[in-house]
């Protein structure tokens, strides 16, 4: 969990600040903190009295010329976005940019510019109103009939020598796109793709039955092909695959549970090794008696036994993979940001091979979450989680009541409980023990829909632009909200902004969350579609939005 610290800047700190500056962009960039601060006081304006505005007054004349250099609107706006702007609130728009409209085009004046150019990319890229004239009013037959597709053209051994640059099927459709469609509808995918690595094996009904035939039990035939019986048991096919093997069931009654018991010395190993005697031990609520020499293995750790844990660790991450008890202990205690001090901040940039490597690592998905978050959040993000894991093991947990409270301890609240841990929550609810092993829970972050906020992604960028975190919470929750949501995304957050407002947040929220770009992150991880990217002038535009809102006799209780 990272703890933030705001620093309290009296009135002349922030007056001193500003006079470094010839206006309020050169403010933000250098002191954006400070700014803000000010800002959010409603003392900005007085600070930087002296400054003098960086918003260009264009005139007209100005326009004109500026306009002359473009072809089209888009090509003017994407160039020259500041005269584009000013452009926009002038009555007299169509009068400045005159040579760019053109409703009356002719078939011979659409066919001679046509004629100029061989693919419809070139038509396209360099003479755009007219293209889209074509286009719009279905010209493209008549005019354009000569303008060439660019699409290649692979012959059968073109085919074959793209395949061979690639060691997995994926990496050829992804690196070569055209090549792999190209040769799936011919079907040759099979014959020139044969030197690849098979990532995952996409078994039929008849080889798993013939793989299921090599075995007499389901035991065995799970410990001899985990990935044939694990696909059989997710797609509800070991009733059909299945039909010939002995049916191995024993009948359990006090004494042989009892007498099973006495090889284990905890209820999880008595649960992995032997699950119908624990289950069956569950059903004649006989488990608390059978198990009673079992002693409680959850260590409780110190706060001084945390730090001089943590001690031993240069980052976080080490932190977590080298001992996992006491990392978890830290952030349930809100300790982490206080033991981890002298720790380095790593921000690693994954790439897709890097996280396949990554995940080559480890044999399940639940051993990839807990000690490579970083990794598997990523993925999940881009959507590559279930290539990257292919290899994986299919793993169904037999619950026991000591690893469903356990499991609990890891969360705050009910509703951290059910997205991380669904199974285990959805097992506990079943058995009635969720208000005994949730005790511990606070009721959640209710908001009262009075506080704006944004932070940076600190390291986080989509598509060159700096990456923000818009969201809606309580004044009296103060940085809760914050914490909870960079944690579940595995970042580093830089409060921007925050403010309480006049109005609902909410509603402030969604027409902020009309300014940037959009990274489109996968459903599933709590605020995952109230991320932004921003420039700096969209992100100034979202702060002068914010301070319209302010509820200043509130924020100044």
């Amino acid at each position: 969990m990272w703890v933030l610290s705001i620093k309290k800047h009296s009135y002349q700190e922030l007056k001193d600040e500003a006079l470094k500056y010839k206006t309020k962009g050169e403010f933000i960039k250098a002191a954006k903190s400070k700014y803000n601060v000010a800002s959010s006081r409603g003392i900005i304006d007085d600070i930087c009295s002296h400054m003098t505005p960086n918003k260009k007054i264009w005139s007209k004349a100005e326009l004109k010329i500026v306009a002359k250099k473009y072809k089209n609107k888009s090509e003017f706006r994407k160039k020259s976005r500041g005269a584009y702007e000013a452009v926009l609130k002038r009555p007299d728009m169509d009068e400045i940019c005159i040579h760019m409209i053109k409703p009356n085009w002719t078939m011979i004046e659409l066919r001679a510019i046509a004629e100029k150019y061989i693919t419809l990319k070139e038509f396209r890229e360099n003479e755009a109103a007219a293209y889209q004239y074509v286009i719009k009013n279905k010209l493209r037959e008549k005019i354009g009939s000569h303008l060439q597709l660019t699409v290649k053209r692979w012959t059968e051994e073109e085919l074959r020598q793209e395949a061979l640059k690639y060691q997995t099927r994926s990496e050829f459709q992804q690196l070569s796109n055209s090549a792999y469609q190209s040769a799936r509808k011919r079907s040759m995918l099979d014959s020139i793709c044969e030197h690849m690595t098979i990532l995952f094996h996409s078994w039929t009904i008849s080889e798993i039955k013939e793989e299921a035939r090599k075995y007499r039990s389901r035991k065995a035939f799970s410990n001899g092909c985990q990935a044939a019986f694990s696909y059989a048991q997710r797609h509800k096919l070991l009733d059909v695959v299945c039909t010939h093997m002995e049916v191995q069931r024993t009948t359990w009654n006090f004494k042989a549970i009892e007498v099973l018991t006495a090889r284990y010395s905890s209820r999880t190993d008595f649960a992995r090794e032997c699950a119908s005697a624990y289950n069956a031990a569950l059903k004649m609520d006989i488990i608390d008696t059978v198990c009673k020499h079992m002693p409680l293995k959850k260590r409780v750790w110190l706060d001084d036994e945390l730090e001089q844990e943590a001690s031993k660790y240069l980052t976080r991450g080490e932190f977590q993979r080298g001992n996992i008890n006491a990392y978890s202990a830290a952030r349930k205690r809100g300790l982490l940001g206080e033991i981890c001090d002298h720790m380095e901040f790593v921000q690693t940039s994954w790439s897709d091979n890097m996280l396949r490597e990554e995940a080559k690592k480890y044999q399940t998905r639940s051993k990839f979450s807990n000690m490579s978050s970083s990794a598997y959040i990523t993925a999940r993000k881009r959507g590559i989680l279930d290539e990257i894991c292919s290899h994986m093991s299919y793993v169904q947990t037999t619950w026991t009541d000591d690893m469903l409270r356990d499991e609990a301890t890891n969360y705050q609240t009910r509703m951290e409980f059910v997205r991380g841990s669904f199974n285990a929550y959805q097992r506990a609810a079943k058995r009635e023990i969720l208000d005994d092993i949730c005790g511990h829970m606070t009721k959640g972050l209710g908001s009262d829909d009075d506080v704006i906020y944004i932070w940076k992604a600190v390291g986080e960028t989509y598509r060159g632009e700096q990456l923000y975190k818009i969201g809606v919470t309580s004044e009296r929750l103060g940085s809760n909200r914050i914490l909870q949501v960079s944690n579940v995304h595995n970042m580093l957050p830089e409060l921007t902004v925050s403010q309480v407002v006049s109005k609902r947040a909410s509603k402030l929220e969604k027409k902020l969350l009309m300014l940037g770009e959009n990274p489109n992150f996968e459903p599933g991880l709590d605020g995952y579609s109230e991320f932004r990217a921003f420039t700096d002038a969209e992100l100034l535009a979202a702060v002068e939005m914010i301070e319209m809102y302010a509820d200043d006799e509130k924020a100044n209780r």
